[in-house]
């Protein structure tokens, strides 16, 4: 049996202050020793009263099958030009909120467990935010999560996020430097703050399959809104134990900054839950094929709502069972700007939509007020077919139109919008 407490000054040979060369790798992990016998965890401790511990060699956390707990770490592990791997089984405790691990410079980690051997990592008490979680800055294809847990994370935001995350690709500290990850297999449970956050405009996220993600306090995953494509219908997200909350997926902007937010096409998938749309970053501006899928539900913020420019188009079809709802987040009347057609596409349409609760001031670059605006003031006309769609609750018109607007219209119906007539022309 080892000892129970092995300071990290002890543990030299493998854990190397400061950071050394590696040749790169590719996705396989590095080679492991045979793990010895021992049942005590290993304790990593920082020297010399840092708050932080270096890899700065390829190091392996091994599995041993007779301890319960493999490793406790009492610091924030920081892994620069080296490789970590994780052995499939390993279960690591960390022992406060100042403790995680985060990938920096030309770092990776490994942690690749397998259904019968998943990988644990949690705080060493069981609850929420008793450590701050999984941080990950590097250009590394080995920036990997399969089959792992993570559980009570977000005790604190890392360094380079405005956001408490159990597992996160951090912000954009270093201009143009891409930020890899691929999460597969794992279970993101009970943690404060995200579950999943990407803080970066400029990440590659090579996968996001088959994971399960609960009872996260702020929304099971945060991302910018041009990455939904790598949400796949595999992964299952699920509420807070609260009944009266639900999970939902969270998207942000560059910002209102006249860029487009969409520039590749995209497919909103029905995962089961709404996607929200931070409000305080503006509308969110489509520039290429957005297409919605029937049963998805849309929330903005009071700022929010979409913008459809240059060669973009918005094509949300429903259906009668499965209408696709276009509301605000609190649901009040006018609590969002709206949707706002300003190109002459043919696959702008709208059918079997609720669009509730728009029209909370004039869309960008457009004099219409309404839930839908058609046409721009710099002389441009819109395009739409809208039909078998409910429009409600706008703080102004159901639907505002430049006059020589494009609108094909059937079936729908208009209630209690403050403006009459429904659908309104403007010069």
């Amino acid at each position: 049996m080892r000892p129970a407490h092995i300071l990290f000054s002890c543990l030299a040979g493998a854990l190397l202050l400061g950071s050394g060369c590696t040749e790169d790798f590719g996705p396989e992990p590095p080679g492991n020793n045979s793990p010895g016998v021992n049942n005590d965890p290993v304790q990593i401790v920082p020297a010399d009263g840092s708050s932080e511990i270096y890899i700065g060699t390829n190091y392996t956390f091994k599995n041993d099958p007779n301890a319960p707990v493999d490793y406790v770490v009492s610091g924030m592990i920081v892994i620069l030009d080296s490789i970590t791997t994780i052995e499939p089984g390993t279960v690591i405790h960390f022992a406060n909120p100042d403790c995680g691990i985060r990938t920096a410079y030309t770092g990776a980690l490994y942690a690749a467990g397998t259904a019968e051997a998943p990988i644990l990592l949690r705080g060493v008490d069981d609850y929420r935010g008793s450590w701050r979680g999984i941080f990950f800055g590097t250009e590394r294809y080995e920036n990997v999560l399969k089959y792992c847990t993570i559980r009570n994370a977000g005790g604190k935001k890392d360094v380079n996020l405005n956001e408490a995350a159990a597992v996160a690709i951090n912000s954009d500290d270093e201009a143009n430097k891409l930020k890899m990850l691929h999460i597969e297999n794992c279970t993101i449970e009970n943690n404060n703050g995200f579950g999943f956050y990407c803080g970066s405009l400029n990440a590659k996220i090579n996968g996001f399959l088959g994971n399960t993600l609960g009872g996260n306090t702020l929304s099971s995953v945060g991302l910018p809104f041009k990455y939904a494509h790598v949400l796949d219908i595999s992964n299952n997200f699920q509420p807070v134990e609260n009944p009266n909350q639900y999970a939902w997926i969270y998207f942000y902007n560059d910002g209102f900054n006249q860029n487009l937010d969409l520039e590749s096409p995209l497919t909103l998938k029905n995962l089961g839950i709404p996607y929200r749309f931070n409000g305080s970053e503006g509308i969110t501006i489509i520039g290429s094929g957005l297409t919605i899928e029937p049963g998805v539900s849309v929330e903005f913020g009071i700022n929010g709502g979409f913008l459809v420019k240059d060669n973009g188009f918005l094509q949300a079809e429903g259906t009668a069972a499965q209408p696709i709802v276009f509301k605000g987040i609190n649901g009040n009347p006018g609590s969002w700007t709206g949707i706002s057609f300003q190109n002459d596409q043919t696959s702008n349409i709208l059918r079997y939509c609720h669009v509730i609760g728009g029209g909370n001031k004039k869309a960008p670059w457009c004099d219409g007020q309404a839930n839908i605006t058609l046409g721009d003031w710099f002389g441009g006309n819109g395009r739409a077919t809208i039909e078998n769609c409910h429009i409600a609750s706008s703080g102004a018109y159901g639907i505002a139109k430049k006059a020589g607007s494009s609108l094909s219209q059937n079936g729908n119906t208009f209630t209690l919008n403050v403006s009459q007539p429904d659908i309104y022309n403007y010069q």
